[in-house]
């Protein structure tokens, strides 16, 4: 709101992937062939209720489905806050899948940067060498311009990718 700008591109989704090609150490291991092929299903259609509505806290519970898995998501903003909040619960039924949080921005840049615990670093969009790539507590992609740009934080999630130019991706379940 600050900056009067749209920070989305797309609405930020839940992305079901091909884990398949993960077959020495399928546990950690995920491949630039399945994180290249697009999802094979995305969570949609919400089921939306609004959980609190407050003067210093709004709160929706949204719950969505993908295959046999079902998420719940509370997403909150609080009056004074700067960020959205998002809690997840997930029961999580796909086999030989991953789960990934999408998020689509406005800013676009050839890299990306990355929390690693005692400062950052810098890398670019997927490659076969260098695809899911580890982060502490937060990504983030900046335009080009250095005008602007977008932090996704995490306190328990920590491989990610860079699917484009503007586009990164959190894994959720593995």
């Amino acid at each position: 709101k600050t900056l009067g700008k749209e920070l989305l591109k797309k609405p930020i989704r839940l992305a079901v992937l091909n884990n398949v090609n993960s077959v020495d150490w399928p546990a950690w291991e995920v491949k630039y062939e399945d994180l290249k092929k697009a999802p094979y299903m995305y969570a949609d259609s919400p089921e939306i209720k609004i959980k609190d509505r407050g003067n210093a806290l709004c709160s929706l519970e949204i719950t969505k489905t993908a295959g046999k898995s079902v998420f719940t998501q509370v997403v909150s903003l609080g009056c004074e806050s700067r960020f959205v909040s998002v809690y997840n619960e997930t029961d999580w039924r796909e086999e030989a899948s991953l789960l990934k949080a999408e998020f689509s921005f406005t800013a676009e840049n050839d890299f990306a940067n990355y929390d690693i615990g005692m400062g950052w670093t810098r890398r670019g969009t997927n490659t076969e060498k260098l695809c899911e790539v580890p982060a502490q507590k937060w990504a983030d992609i900046t335009d080009k311009e250095d005008n602007f740009g977008v932090s996704v934080i995490s306190e328990c999630k920590y491989g990610w990718d860079k699917f484009d130019d503007n586009t990164l991706r959190l894994t959720l379940m593995h």
